[in-house]
């Protein structure tokens, strides 16, 4: 076992998250068209901005994306796997055996289960569908209401890190039961 560290996982979520919003307007109305479903906000692929109004419940209209960018974005992707597949390979030089990892045991969440309608990130599983590598996620253990609140305030990674930090510190049970 060692170490892994992350490579570009960052890179890899903003060009996915470009990837998978081209074209999300139409995708969405196309799937809930036959049902006449809403699309509701929980779907939006911008979880960090402010939520809307109620009478602005929908999502709003995203920038079409020409054919031409839209290739270049899976240019970008291609070249953050190739090197993400160098980084893997590599492994073989930090292991006892010789032989690149096996696998990666990493996170699929920053938190337990959300309240419906609050989780606002994939970004720890993103990478791993970006990277079209497969991926399995199972529960290891339950939440402790005093071993599992929140931690103390820290050096945040970025927007999305302090998001998830208040999240878990408003849902947390030691949160609920104080």
């Amino acid at each position: 076992m060692i170490d892994w560290e992350p490579y570009r996982h960052v890179d890899l979520n903003r060009v996915t998250g470009h990837i998978w919003r081209a074209g999300i307007t139409e995708d969405f109305a196309a799937a809930t068209s036959t049902t006449g479903e809403p699309v509701i906000r929980t779907m939006d692929m911008n979880p960090i901005a402010p939520p809307p109004s109620k009478s602005q419940s929908h999502l709003p209209a995203t920038s079409p994306v020409s054919a031409y960018a839209l290739w270049q974005l899976q240019k970008h992707k291609r070249n953050l796997r190739e090197e993400y597949l160098d980084r893997w390979e590599a492994t073989a030089t930090k292991t006892g055996t010789g032989r690149p990892v096996d696998a990666i045991i990493s996170p699929v969440g920053a938190h337990a289960a959300a309240p419906h309608g609050k989780n606002l990130s994939a970004s720890y599983t993103v990478v791993f569908n970006a990277l079209d590598y497969p991926a399995l996620a199972f529960p290891v253990t339950t939440v402790h209401p005093v071993l599992d609140g929140p931690k103390p305030a820290h050096q945040f990674l970025s927007s999305e890190d302090i998001v998830n930090y208040n999240l878990c510190k408003t849902t947390s049970p030691s949160a609920s039961s104080s």
